[in-house]
């Protein structure tokens, strides 16, 4: 019997089949399980983002696999506004990566001085391949305090991706955002808006001025204290597990440059820090109190597992401001040259202090100076009444002022109802010695009337006294008097004449010379 080629043909190709997928191992032939690589496949990951402090300039971005220490798998460096990308192996979406941002400089947000990065100065980021391949990452001090969290949380036996998720989703409630997905606003480079991604901008800015704060009251050099140096006592706080001051089974509290960590060095003083970067000068985010004193709040008020319950949460500034006012004050008159002295204090800090006016015209429209010492000329205007409203408004945006109404008074008193009338001859010729009295109206529509000085000045031997009385009934007016004795002289003709000064309550003057002829 023969036998057609053709079977045999296919026996050839099914064995050839059963040769590829005993190659392929078990399972490699099931329909559609067949798993060939895809033809033109992506064989890399682009890593992009931002490194900032303030923006990271020309720092090195280090890729590898957790933990830190198996080996580079790619870098790239940032640019001047802190932005990198760089491509590396594709990244298993289950594995556990590490973002590490060294070297370089930076622009310090609170002061805009350019600072070196030194040995340790670093910026972390921890997350899965999924994580570090889905978009832009922001690299940060608060994304290497949750590195440090997530390590921690690794640490205590929790697997890594859910380690990851614990810490992200504990900084994404206390910071109302994910802070590695999150972009970031500078705040020192142009208006944001109150969104997350300006917010984040602040809070940068915040830890900034905290940091900033902690060399002032040092009397440190601008520079030596900054967030770097203060993230590494931060990172060693959070290595238990919570903010309370304290680095893992040790109880010296941590401290910096002098300032002791305590669980609030991320709330109260992260918050006022926030708030009083909002008057720095380096701000130019336009946010305002206002606009972000709830989320200052919120991060000052956070009771969540990282931090411990002591001391209690507090605002940064609950209070409104205090206003002391030395000068002027409250109903008083003035002339000439017045002193004006007031001041502002507040818990947290003073963001403006101004002092002006309704009616008095200040240098400028209004003062703004804490504390306040100045002068005005009061001769520039008319006597009458007039404000000075001293208001201050706190970091928080709280504000408190105080409205002091006082008066101008340049016009001196006028004497009047001199009796007996200047220049008038009394006579008496009865050969003993006789008594005049003279008497007068002071008036004062200001101050008020204060006194009538008397001085003679022909002859130089008379001896009076004088008084003055102050009017029961109108204290614009007052009357006075003064009396002499005039000895007998053969009834000759003598003039007496006098200088009467009179003086209102300020010291403002008025001078007339009074003249009596008295034949005794």
């Amino acid at each position: 019997m023969s036998v057609s080629a053709k079977p045999v043909s296919d026996l050839k190709r099914f064995s050839y089949f059963l040769s590829i997928c005993a190659l392929l191992g078990t399972g490699g032939c099931n329909g559609d399980n067949l798993n060939f690589p895809p033809q033109g496949g992506t064989s890399n990951t682009i890593v992009q983002g931002v490194a900032f402090d303030g923006p990271i300039l020309q720092g090195t971005v280090s890729l590898e696999h957790y933990p830190p220490g198996s080996g580079v798998l790619a870098t790239g460096t940032t640019d001047q506004n802190g932005n990198f990308s760089f491509s590396a192996p594709v990244l298993d979406s289950q594995e556990v990566y590490v973002l590490t941002v060294s070297g370089g400089k930076t622009l310090d947000l609170a002061t805009g001085n350019t600072l070196n990065l030194t040995e340790g100065d670093q910026l972390t980021a921890i997350g899965t391949g999924q994580d570090f391949s889905g978009g832009a990452l922001s690299v940060t001090p608060f994304t290497s305090l949750e590195t440090s969290l997530a390590g921690h949380l690794i640490v205590q036996g929790i697997a890594a991706s859910d380690a990851i998720k614990q810490s992200a989703d504990l900084w994404a409630g206390y910071l109302g955002f994910d802070p590695l997905k999150t972009p970031v606003a500078n705040p020192t480079q142009g208006p944001t808006q109150a969104n997350p991604t300006g917010l984040y901008g602040i809070a940068l800015a915040g830890l900034s001025q905290m940091a900033f704060n902690i060399g002032q009251k040092q009397n440190l050099s601008p520079g030596t204290t900054n967030t770097f140096g203060l993230l590494v006592q931060l990172e060693s706080d959070i290595t238990d597990g919570i903010f309370n001051g304290l680095q893992q089974g040790s109880s010296t509290p941590l401290s910096y440059y002098g300032y002791s960590l305590t669980s609030d060095s991320l709330r109260k003083d992260l918050a006022a820090g926030i708030l009083e970067f909002l008057w720095n000068n380096q701000n130019k985010s336009g946010l305002t109190p206002l606009t972000v004193d709830g989320f200052a709040n919120s991060l000052a008020l956070n009771t969540s597992s990282l931090f411990s319950e002591t001391p209690t949460a507090v605002a940064p500034d609950p209070f409104a401001p205090s206003v002391t006012v030395v000068a002027p004050v409250v109903g008083q008159y003035y002339r000439g040259t017045m002193t004006i002295m007031a001041s502002a204090s507040d818990d947290l800090g003073i963001g403006s202090f101004v002092t002006s006016s309704p009616n008095l015209p200040l240098p400028g429209g209004s003062l703004d100076q804490n504390p306040l010492t100045t002068s005005f000329d009061t001769a520039s205007v008319a006597d009458g009444s007039y404000n000075l409203i001293f208001t201050a408004t706190d970091y928080a945006g709280h504000t408190a002022n105080k409205d002091v109404q006082f008066s101008v008074d340049n016009t001196p008193p006028t004497i009047s109802n001199l009796s007996p009338a200047n220049n008038q001859t009394l006579t008496f010729c009865a050969g003993t010695t006789e008594s005049v009295t003279v008497t007068g109206t002071l008036t004062d529509t200001g101050s008020g009337p204060n006194f009538v000085s008397v001085a003679e000045t022909a002859p130089s031997s008379t001896q009076f006294t004088s008084t003055f009385t102050l009017s029961g009934t109108n204290p614009t007016e007052g009357s006075f008097q003064f009396s002499f004795t005039v000895p007998p002289d053969g009834c000759k003709a003598v003039p007496y004449t006098f200088t009467l000064t009179g003086y209102d309550n300020l010291l403002n003057s008025s001078t007339q010379s009074y003249s009596l002829t008295i034949e005794n």
